[in-house]
């Protein structure tokens, strides 16, 4: 691991991909510039082929600091962005988040800060607008985050793209994102792993951006299933995870899930209601069981309670996901996607 200063001239590089975020952008750059580093920092985002109006954001707030830059770019996807926003930066460390993301005023020099200790880092999420707004789901929704990445929560990897970092070197390295399927976070942290490096996630505050939760379950539902692919079962069976914790995690990733249609589907079949009623029991005492140290410490509280109540309410609302993945990726596949199974750019 290296240990070259971090602040040094040319600095740093927050990389940005944008497509279609009018809406949120704005906050996001401003909340970027309202951070600050010794020596200064630069913005490099990438418009990727918006059409309502994100790039006129941009250049507006270009025209006003120059530590943002654009760079308009045809539509090609996340992954595809980001690395064209590393071929502009010129920073010696480069963060990522999301454009709909808010960042913390230290953020900068948090990241900075963990990259002393680790090779690449990630942060965790938080809901932009609060739990209070938007009625049940955005609860849910915090009930979920404050339990996975909490005090005392299981000791799993969670590439979050929000929130990243890594030395310029280490990027080059790797060869940057994935620019065809999904899951180009985890595969970036795959491949950084695979390589040597070392990857952490921080739970600290200065770590933890954020974000717009989606509007409604339905839309969540399309979300997830977007975001699903084989990498996990392939990476499992290949060893590109080493360690029995991420192989545990990979193995309840996508196992869990195989498992429940299978018994879904049987029990559907023989009319067996209680052994499906047990099946779906089973799933969610998976959930609460790994969880169990960051749910036992929120129960104890009065004040967090809540929470872990909750908490099972995201592991019902997650079954939907469970059933849908495996027919939706089996379509995928036979409709030729093959880019699920892809790594290399």
């Amino acid at each position: 691991m290296r240990t070259d200063n971090l602040n040094s001239p040319p600095g740093i590089s927050v990389l940005i991909a944008a497509h279609n975020e009018a809406a949120t952008i704005e906050a996001c750059l401003r909340s970027v510039l309202a951070c600050s580093v010794p020596d200064g920092f630069e913005m490099v985002v990438v418009d990727d082929g918006s059409t309502d109006g994100t790039r006129a954001v941009v250049e507006n707030l270009a025209g006003e600091d120059a530590r943002v830059r654009l760079v308009p770019l045809a539509w090609g996807g996340k992954g595809r962005a980001l690395n064209a926003a590393a071929r502009y930066a010129r920073g010696a460390v480069y963060l990522v988040t999301d454009a709909d993301c808010r960042v913390p005023a230290s953020w900068l020099t948090g990241m900075v800060s963990e990259l002393e200790r680790t090779d690449v880092v990630y942060g965790t999420c938080r809901l932009w607008d609060g739990p209070a707004d938007g009625g049940w789901w955005p609860r849910v929704l915090e009930s979920k985050w404050r339990v996975k990445w909490g005090p005392g929560a299981p000791d799993i990897l969670a590439p979050v793209g929000a929130s990243m970092g890594c030395r310029r070197a280490i990027w080059e390295d790797i060869g940057g994102f994935v620019e065809s399927g999904s899951g180009a976070d985890s595969d970036f942290a795959e491949r950084a792993i695979e390589r040597g490096w070392r990857v952490t996630n921080s739970l600290a505050d200065h770590a933890r951006v954020l974000t717009r939760a989606p509007g409604t379950y339905r839309s969540f539902l399309r979300q997830m299933l977007r975001w699903r692919n084989w990498r996990g079962w392939r990476n499992l069976l290949s060893g590109r995870w080493p360690g029995w914790r991420r192989a545990m995690a990979l193995a309840y990733a996508s196992g869990v899930s195989l498992v429940f249609v299978v018994w879904t589907v049987w029990c559907l079949v023989t009319g067996n209601w209680a052994g499906l009623g047990l099946g779906v029991l089973a799933v969610v005492g998976v959930d609460l069981v790994a969880y169990r140290r960051p749910l036992s410490r929120l129960a104890g509280h009065p004040e967090t309670r809540i929470w872990a109540l909750r908490f099972p309410v995201w592991v019902l609302c997650m079954l939907p996901v469970r059933l849908l993945e495996i027919p939706y990726l089996l379509v995928r596949v036979v409709r030729g996607d093959d880019s699920m199974w892809r790594s290399e750019r």
